[in-house]
């Protein structure tokens, strides 16, 4: 069907919007008394705290929406709304009495493994028998992964808007109209139950909404992955980008639950959006950096749809490298508190195998490079001949691959960039870097004497540039995401550090590197007026002691931490008395060596202290 051939089916897409949100809109009303006469109540997630218990069952309206306005519009199979319709029901009766985790997911796969054997129109990969058990594996990952992410107001909702907007446009780019109609039915009755769910909301979703909608989801993105004829790797790549925040969030905990030794169907605050929630983000702006994850995932979805096979062979392996990082960060998130090695210590098995391969072994590093030695190849040869690589040359690409792989892993090896971890890398780690991205390039050059690999002097000079810019960035990511979310969490809480001696420096070293604990280091005083202007770690030193009234007038905070011992201040008394008398939190930051062989009893104190 030619583009133009759909001016005549806006009415009907228009017709199927309306229908939806004006059905989830009244619907809502009427959920939420069910919810409250049923007492199908939740106490929602809040940084306030103190709020009543609001009604569930919103998925009622939605599912009901969607469902009624593609059937109104022919756009919708009896066997899907069946599916959901069941996914409904096992939602329902989990929100009035709680179904263990072993009955919900068995249940899933019952509905979604009798939907799949009765549909019998998937192809994925042409396999008989392997076609089915992936779909079936799909959709009930979208359903849990989407149920999920169903933790603040407003989230899975918003969420669902993208996903669903980006399979219609998909849908619409490729001249599929029943996955327009379903992907705008769905995003109507989602914006319907935004009036409700947006913060603060009155009404929630619950396992009855959020249990179809996953499916629905899923099979929305399923479809777009089946509309794009340009590339076999879009069928498979476009629906992990529209479902990416929900699948990430459902990684994420799964692989942290599993090296934290914890039950991964037990619930917690591990999820994305909490450990966000926790760096000192609201919710508002939680939903905010989720939604944005999710439009651009689904914007790069749509432009993978659209794209050659020989481009999206090179566009691949940077989305897979800068999916691996984020996805990789939101895991290291679990360790600000406890580090792996102490984990490691108590931990079980599998545990312990996954935080040895993961940590100790760096075998995440390695696996993610994979993608990036990927990206600098490829797009060395896409840069130097103008983005214009034919498909025999691709082809040539790779088959060479493998050689790449096993020569650039072993001059990245040898360099010792595996050593260093990420979450501590810092501008030293650039020279280990830079020698084993040239170590790289010089066995790519020697492996090209034997192995059929298309390569030329400038295209290896891209491919050193590249990989080692690539390598960069993600080894700096984790400080340079880190940032990024704190400059939209709330103000930390100001400090006034006392003391500019060695003691002083390292409490201002150390309170910067807070993950769990955000504090801004506003100044330091110092007995010594000759330091006044002076810088120690970029913050600047405001004055002595006897001037503190002085500078908490130009300078508020909120707490003050004496860096100092008796006999370096002698108005570290004052000090305290003033910081007393305003309110002030007060700290002490303390270092202390103990020698742990002088008697038993001293081996329980602690080797470096701060309070």
């Amino acid at each position: 069907m030619q583009l133009l051939g759909w001016q005549e089916m806006w009415a009907r897409f228009l017709g199927e919007v309306l229908v939806s949100l004006l059905i989830a809109s009244v619907g809502g009303l009427l959920a939420g008394k069910l919810a409250r006469r049923l007492g199908a109540l939740a106490r929602p997630v809040s940084e306030e705290g103190g709020r009543e218990a609001i009604p569930l069952l919103g998925g009622l309206a939605i599912v009901a929406a969607a469902g009624i306005a593609q059937a109104l519009c022919g756009g919708a199979t009896v066997l899907t709304l069946a599916a959901a319709g069941a996914l409904l029901a096992v939602g329902f009766v989990d929100d009035l009495v709680a179904l263990s985790p072993g009955k919900k997911l068995g249940l899933q796969f019952l509905v979604v493994g009798g939907f799949v054997l009765a549909h019998g129109a998937f192809k994925l990969t042409g396999v008989g028998w392997l076609d089915p058990a992936l779909v079936v594996l799909w959709l009930v990952a979208c359903v849990n992964a989407f149920n999920l992410i169903d933790g603040l107001d407003g989230l899975a909702a918003g969420i669902g808007v993208v996903v669903s907007g980006t399979t219609a446009a998909v849908g619409y780019l490729h001249g599929d109209a029943a996955l327009v109609g379903a992907g705008l039915a769905t995003a109507g009755a989602l914006v319907g139950f935004l009036f409700y769910n947006w913060r603060p909301a009155t009404l929630l979703m619950g396992d009855c909404g959020a249990l179809p909608l996953g499916f629905l989801l899923g099979l929305e993105a399923l479809g777009a992955g089946e509309a794009t004829a340009n590339s076999v790797l879009s069928r498979f790549a476009v629906p992990a980008l529209v479902m990416f925040v929900p699948l990430l969030d459902v990684a994420v905990v799964s692989l942290s639950r599993l090296a934290g030794d914890r039950a991964l169907s037990r619930r917690g605050d591990d999820h994305c959006h909490y450990r966000l929630l926790a760096m000192g983000l609201s919710v508002a702006r939680v939903d905010l950096v989720c939604w944005s994850a999710a439009a651009v995932a689904s914007l790069c979805a749509v432009a993978l749809s659209a794209l050659s096979h020989e481009r999206v062979l090179a566009t691949l392996p940077f989305l897979f490298t800068a999916a691996g990082t984020v996805a990789l960060f939101m895991v290291d998130l679990t360790f600000d508190g406890r580090e792996p090695s102490r984990m490691y210590a108590t931990a079980g098995r599998l545990a312990r195998v996954i935080l040895s391969l993961g940590y100790k072994r760096r075998l995440a590093d390695v696996a993610l490079d994979l993608g990036l030695i990927a990206a600098a190849y490829l797009g060395a040869f896409q840069v130097r001949l103008d983005f214009e690589v034919g498909p025999a040359l691709t082809a040539a690409l790779t088959t060479g691959l493998v050689s790449v792989w096993l020569a650039a892993y072993t001059g990245l090896v040898i360099a010792g960039v595996y050593r260093a971890v990420w979450r501590y890398a810092g501008p030293s780690d650039a020279v280990r870097l830079l020698n084993g991205c040239v170590l790289a390039g010089v066995l790519v050059w020697v492996v090209a004497h034997f192995a059929p690999l298309p390569l030329s002097g400038s295209v290896l000079f891209l491919f050193v540039l590249l990989l080692f810019n690539l390598l960069l960035i993600t080894r700096r990511s984790f400080r340079v995401l880190r940032k990024g979310v704190m400059a939209l969490a709330a103000k930390p809480e100001s400090a006034l550090v006392v003391g500019v001696g060695k003691l002083g420096e390292a409490a201002v070293r150390h309170l910067q590197s807070l993950h769990e604990e955000r504090v801004s280091v506003v100044g330091l005083l110092d007995d010594d007026p000759f330091m006044r202007g002076k810088l120690v770690h970029g913050v600047e030193v405001l004055g002595t002691a006897a001037e503190i009234e002085q500078i908490f007038s130009a300078v508020p905070f909120q707490q003050v931490v004496l860096a100092v011992n008796g006999a370096e201040s002698r108005d570290a008394s004052a000090v305290a008395r003033f910081a007393q008398a305003r309110g002030l939190k007060l700290r002490r930051f303390v270092v202390e060596v103990d020698d742990l062989g002088a008697s038993p009893e001293r081996t329980a104190q602690p080797l470096v202290t701060h309070a």
